[in-house]
């Protein structure tokens, strides 16, 4: 999803790109086999427990008064959020609160979502090493970085958010596109070569993502799905995007995730993959060897404004739908 630094499974073989990350980050992260044995708990666990109790703001979808005043040459007035600041890094600032202490984390769930099941998730020491260097790249494309923690978890990530918001601001939807695919590493043309598309290599990608990418998008699993008439085991079902939950931002999710991610694996490792978010649970089904759909014919790229993103235009897809009203599609997706 992100730039030059993601570390991304490529091919049939799963090798990986390797992580191009500042030594000061990756000094304190635990080796990557951590990563395979890191706990996403069950609802029953403690800290499942304690995403219900009613200290716990993590598993809030409130969202409190914006102060864009950190944000160089931002318009703003008494701390409130203008027209023409909707787009800086602090629009998102409060947007999605939550709880500081990383072992007590659940992922946001759609606004209004009553009774929606608390999905728990702990990040580990060589998550957040991943998360501070996704936040660190965006930072260089943005030319801007928020001034939220990095130490904790939960906190580094919605800085990351709000960076990822920055580098918005001022692109159309294929320039952000762009933005992001020019910071992933080019695939050279033998390598598609010796390892072409396979089954084999779509279910072996399906198999590890899991393993190197929950600190992104939260706890997934894999799926078997079915191409051209055929079942195989190479989908990953995403139970609540994290990234979709923390920003609210259905053109954050495709300009700046769901796009650059089909594309670099569909066109530099010449391995297919279609992501196909709900926007209204925020889950997400990633298949590996099927084709993405043209950006004009993508579903996706008609979704509204969701109400819980701060630079909705109203009305959002919420709002339209009590009033019984068609909505166009988000101002921020490809037109």
């Amino acid at each position: 999803m992100l730039a030059a630094p993601l570390c991304l499974p490529s091919g049939p073989q799963g090798a990986r790109t390797p992580l191009r990350a500042d030594s000061s980050v990756l000094a304190s992260s635990r080796s990557a086999t951590s990563l395979a044995r890191q706990r996403h708990l069950p609802l029953g666990s403690r800290a499942g427990q304690h995403c219900r109790g009613a200290h716990n703001v993590a598993c809030s979808s409130s969202r409190g008064e914006v102060d864009g005043s950190n944000i160089p040459g931002s318009a703003h007035e008494g701390g409130r959020v203008t027209p023409e600041d909707q787009f800086s890094p602090a629009a998102s600032a409060s947007t999605r609160q939550g709880s500081e202490d990383q072992g007590e984390y659940c992922i946001p769930p759609p606004p209004g979502a009553e009774g929606a099941t608390r999905i728990p998730h702990r990040d580990s020491k060589t998550d957040v090493a991943f998360i501070n260097v996704c936040r660190r790249a965006y930072g260089r494309l943005a030319g801007w970085q928020s001034d939220k923690g990095w130490e904790d978890g939960p906190t580094t990530y919605r800085g990351m958010i709000e960076v990822s918001r920055a580098l918005m601001k001022g692109k159309t939807a294929e320039q952000q596109c762009e933005a992001v695919i020019a910071g992933f590493p080019q695939i050279p043309e033998w390598f598609r070569r010796l390892f072409p598309y396979s089954s084999w290599g779509a279910e072996l990608n399906a198999a590890i993502t899991p393993a190197f990418f929950s600190w992104l998008v939260g706890p997934m699993e894999r799926v078997e799905v079915e191409i051209d008439g055929r079942k195989q085991r190479s989908g990953v079902h995403i139970q609540r995007c994290r990234y979709l939950a923390e920003s609210g931002c259905a053109g954050m999710c495709v300009n700046l995730c769901k796009t650059p991610t089909q594309t670099f694996f569909t066109e530099q490792l010449g391995m297919p993959l279609l992501m196909e978010p709900n926007f209204e649970d925020y889950s997400c089904t990633m298949t590996f060897g099927a084709a993405p759909p043209p950006p004009a014919a993508d579903p996706a790229a008609q979704q509204p404004c969701l109400g819980a993103c701060p630079a909705a235009r109203r009305p959002s897809v919420e709002e339209a739908g009590k009033a019984g009203e068609g909505v166009p599609p988000c101002h921020k997706l490809p037109r």
